[in-house]
């Protein structure tokens, strides 16, 4: 797992959480496109952690390029609105998987219903209301 940030010690820092709680390798990078790229021909997933393209400032993209990425790639964005953003718009000319943060939204707020009041959330009514609230105009 190589993990970039513009702040190298958090990149540092969060690469020696990965490493105390799961049984893989992690290591921690600045953030930098040269770095990102050079990563690409290994990696199997890409995911933007960043609030980069997120509404309002829709457009934005936190990496310059996907190109060297494997065909079969993923491309996650963590954000939810708009649901497609400039950072997926990349993945897909480069014919990568993507993935849109909606269903982590819902899953998040799920979880913490189900932990604030014990009852079980009405997962697939929030993944509509979800969808409603952030299609496309």
């Amino acid at each position: 797992v190589d993990i970039l940030d513009v702040v190298l010690e958090r990149a540092m820092d969060l690469a020696e959480f990965v490493k105390g709680t799961a049984p893989v390798q992690a290591r921690g990078h600045l953030m930098d496109q040269g770095r990102l790229t050079a990563l690409y021909p290994t990696a199997d997933l890409v995911v933007n952690c960043t609030p980069v393209g997120m509404h309002p400032g829709v457009g934005n993209s936190p990496v310059n390029s996907l190109e060297g990425m494997k065909p079969e790639g993923v491309a996650y964005d963590l954000i939810y609105n708009p649901p497609f953003t400039r950072f997926l718009g990349m993945a897909r000319n480069q014919r990568l998987h993507t993935i849109n943060g909606s269903a982590m939204l819902v899953h998040q707020g799920a979880l913490t219903l189900k932990i604030l009041t014990g009852a079980d959330p009405p997962v697939a009514f929030m993944k509509e209301v979800i969808n409603h609230a952030i299609a496309p105009a």
